[in-house]
């Protein structure tokens, strides 16, 4: 009877999982991705800066910098304070107020070493950044604080490619990666602004950013030597997405978020050599049940998990569960109490897993996933650019920026911008 029950809970969940949307998947893609460019879009020029959100809603912030600096009014014209090298400073709000080192001033101030950023540094949690920094009270009734980086865009890129990627690769992967990069930032500055107060955060919700600490020459010659460029598709500006690794094929962007762009599609990658083209991560059976409850779903204990497995020789004939790539759309836990069915996102949240591309089984009392690649899966893999980027074992060209990033884009083209 145990064994006609279970068999009958299977066929509900796969019928469940075939019937199940995409839509519950719909991420960070903005809509935005489709706008034209027009005679009045505002394009950046060069010396458009950037607002890096470093820090939000903080209880209290403390800097610093290598140089004399100054906390100025927000208009950066009154220099309201000077404190000396490697001096640190406490920010803290009270009263809609920021208070500095015990005395109150407006709810925006502007921090600067007014001098300039290629041999000066403003320093918070021990990473020096160019620029300035914008330092205002936020949150509910103001009691938290924002800080936020302002800075050239072009070195801004600077520190988003030694912190995104390794500059020891080969300087057509690295020039690939600023253009990338670039085009995103652009994309987030022309489109419908997604925080009140700044343009990107500096981690991996927009690009990672830490400061002066990665930049190097190759990073910065990658940046100048593809200065002002941008990724083009029908007119538009380019939401040049990226991630570490697909695991052998990319994700188009309406099969993990329900938004279909055309240059945001599925595409082989050559990221054979990425250290996480192949990952495994084991769980403690009693862990998996015990995670599961802490997140509201109640199942009883786990006697059976049902997913496709992946098909290596094609990855688009499968029965509802997966999408075209291979990324988990819904599996079906089967539990002692009933079955429950999860997508493969909030399989990846829960456990902290690098992609949704995966297998799972369970084995001697655990849960073992086996999977391939580490991000998103949309846009650009970066070690896949590094690999089309290296000399060919067979004689083969390398390949150069341009030829990298119209494979991970389909259909775009290159603009330079000033």
């Amino acid at each position: 009877m145990k064994k006609k029950f279970v068999l009958g809970r299977v066929l509900i969940a796969i019928i469940i999982i075939t019937c199940h949307s995409l839509a519950a998947q719909a991420g960070f893609f903005s809509s935005d991705a489709t706008k034209p460019l027009t005679a009045t879009t505002a394009l950046p020029n060069a010396t458009t800066t950037v607002k890096i959100g470093l820090a939000i809603e903080k209880s209290s912030l403390e800097l610093s910098a290598d140089a004399p600096f100054y906390l100025l009014d927000s208009s950066g014209k009154k220099i309201l304070a000077k404190f000396s090298a490697n001096e640190k400073v406490t920010l803290v709000s009270s009263d809609s107020m920021l208070v500095c080192n015990g005395k109150k001033y407006s709810p925006s101030l502007l921090v600067s070493t007014k001098a300039d950023d290629s041999t000066t540094a403003l320093v918070f949690d021990k990473h020096k950044f160019r620029g300035d920094f914008i330092v205002d009270c936020s949150g509910k009734d103001n009691k938290s604080l924002n800080l936020i980086n302002i800075v050239s865009l072009e070195k801004y890129l600077y520190s988003v490619i030694g912190s995104e990627i390794s500059t020891a690769w080969p300087l057509e992967a690295v020039k690939a990666q600023a253009i990338a990069a670039r085009s995103f930032a652009v994309f987030n500055l022309t489109a419908k602004k997604k925080y009140p107060s700044f343009d990107m955060l500096s981690d991996t919700s927009d690009q990672v950013y830490l400061g002066k600490v990665v930049e190097d020459s190759k990073g910065r010659k990658a940046v100048d030597d593809t200065r002002g460029i941008i990724v083009v598709a029908a007119g538009k500006v380019a939401q040049t997405l990226f991630m570490a690794s697909s695991g052998g094929r990319t994700a188009s962007s309406y099969e993990v978020w329900g938004n279909n762009c055309s240059y945001l599609q599925s595409v082989v990658d050559y990221d054979e050599q990425s250290p996480y083209f192949r990952w495994e991560k084991q769980i403690a059976l009693v862990d998996f049940d015990t995670a599961l409850l802490k997140n509201g779903i109640k199942c009883g204990a786990v006697e059976e998990v049902l997913l496709s497995p992946l098909n290596d020789a094609s990855r688009d004939n499968y029965s509802g569960d997966r999408s075209t790539s291979g990324r988990v759309k819904l599996l079906a836990i089967i539990g002692h109490d009933n079955t429950v069915e999860l997508s493969g996102s909030e399989m990846r949240r829960m456990f902290d897993l690098r992609s949704t591309l995966f297998e799972i089984k369970i084995s001697a009392g655990k849960i073992i996933f086996n999977g391939r690649g580490w991000g998103h899966g949309i846009g650009m893999s970066q070690w896949g650019a590094k690999q089309m980027a290296e000399a060919k074992k067979d004689g083969g060209m390398a390949a150069k920026y341009p030829e990298i990033l119209q494979h991970y884009y389909s259909g775009s083209s290159l603009k330079r911008l000033y």
